[in-house]
């Protein structure tokens, strides 16, 4: 089975959901509702039978790889496995919160395996609600995906409508950074008089709120939507039916993951935080300047990104697949170096193996990273495991 088709049936049906996914971006998208006119028997065989394709694509991707080699691509992968566990899941939000990620992936091009996930999709669209006696007709998949979609991991990236926004050479930076600090507070919002303080310190009176209220007006016009930014009690905020971005949809993964380990749904949870993982790819707005609320921000998703990795972790060394967990510890510490929580399980699974001199490189990076991001030495916990491992080395080799 190649990468480039999903099961052997359907070819043309395939190829026509991927060829709406044009460079013109997704707001051209136009899927075929399909099941119109039949009954809900009819829509429910075609779900099995999508599932049952996507399900032999990642059996057989799976075992082209290996096991225990690392796939590039296993973001995708997983996010195919989360699609499979989740089309005919009650919880309605989070098929449309996976439905705005690979909308994404697919209308910038960014996705290697496009059948797959234009199947995907086509799952999710299937197994959403019809509407209601005010919404009889059947809604589009775009009908549920946010106009709205900011990327905040990495670099900021901001589309409406499906297409990217181009800012100039000299992006107007308030009106940037009142976008960022709404969108990663999310639907708590931020006080009025907390963002023209943060914004606009050196305005006196009356000036700073004057500014914010023309900066509002200004961001209502970039996002063409008037109702987009609201206020409400002194509070700002970002419609939240709105938009969405990367880290509201990796906080969201994360926690359904977490849940799903607490229900000792493990095989859920290995999928769905693999999904959440693959789109922590970057610090949040890495390379801005870390203010109060962006600190508060970069805190916040680092204990999660920290409290996941590891719960997938040590899943991953109680399976047997120890070299699978050093791997996802590397990778997550590449993407976010200052992650103490993963390299203090990184360090404890090369004490377990008996892997001294390697545990003692790991608390060098950890030492040098930490000192030159946040110019702090490693936690307590982290220095005794070094120099448990310092002896441990020593008696080795007397």
């Amino acid at each position: 089975m190649s990468d480039e088709r999903v099961g052997t049936a359907g070819g043309v049906a395939q190829e026509r959901d991927v060829a709406v996914w044009t460079e013109q971006g997704a707001a051209r998208l136009r899927l075929v509702a399909g099941g119109q006119g039949e009954g809900v028997g009819s829509r429910e065989a075609e779900m099995r039978r999508i599932a049952a394709r996507l399900t032999r694509w990642v059996e057989g991707r799976r075992n082209r790889i290996g096991t225990g080699a690392r796939d590039p691509h296993d973001g995708e992968v997983a996010m195919v496995q989360t699609v499979v566990s989740v089309a005919e899941d009650d919880a309605a939000t989070g098929r449309r919160r996976l439905l705005c990620v690979l909308t994404e992936m697919l209308a910038e091009g960014s996705a290697r395996h496009p059948l797959a996930l234009s199947l995907a999709v086509r799952l999710l669209a299937l197994g959403m609600p019809e509407g209601n006696a005010r919404d009889p007709a059947p809604r589009s998949p775009l009908a549920l995906v946010p106009r709205i979609q900011l990327r905040l991991f990495g670099r900021f990236g901001l589309s409406v409508d499906g297409v990217a926004v181009q800012f100039p050479r000299r992006p107007p930076r308030r009106l940037l950074l009142l976008l960022q600090w709404l969108a990663v507070r999310g639907e708590r919002g931020v006080p009025a008089m907390q963002l023209a303080d943060g914004l606009w310190p050196e305005a006196e009176g009356d000036r700073a709120q004057n500014a914010l209220k023309v900066a509002m007006h200004r961001l209502r016009g970039l996002l063409r939507d008037p109702g987009a930014v609201v206020i409400d009690d002194g509070v700002v905020r970002l419609a939240a039916a709105a938009f969405t971005s990367d880290v509201r949809e990796f906080e969201c993964f994360a926690q359904k993951a977490l849940e799903r380990r607490a229900s000792d749904d493990l095989e859920g949870f290995e999928r769905i935080a693999r999904a959440a993982l693959a789109l922590h790819v970057a610090p949040v707005l890495a390379g801005e300047e870390a203010a109060p609320w962006l600190a508060e921000v970069r805190e916040r998703v680092g204990r999660r990104l920290g409290e996941l990795t590891v719960a997938l972790g040590r899943h991953l060394e109680l399976t047997g697949r120890g070299e699978d967990a050093r791997a996802l510890y590397e990778l997550v510490l590449e993407r976010e170096p200052l992650a103490e929580s993963v390299h203090h399980a990184l360090m404890t699974l090369h004490l377990h193996r008996g892997q001294f001199r390697e545990a003692i490189g790991a608390y060098e990076r950890c030492a040098i990273g930490l000192l030159r991001g946040l110019r702090l030495q490693p936690s307590p916990q982290l220095q005794a495991l070094h120099r448990h491992a310092v002896a441990q080395r020593r008696c080795e080799s007397s």
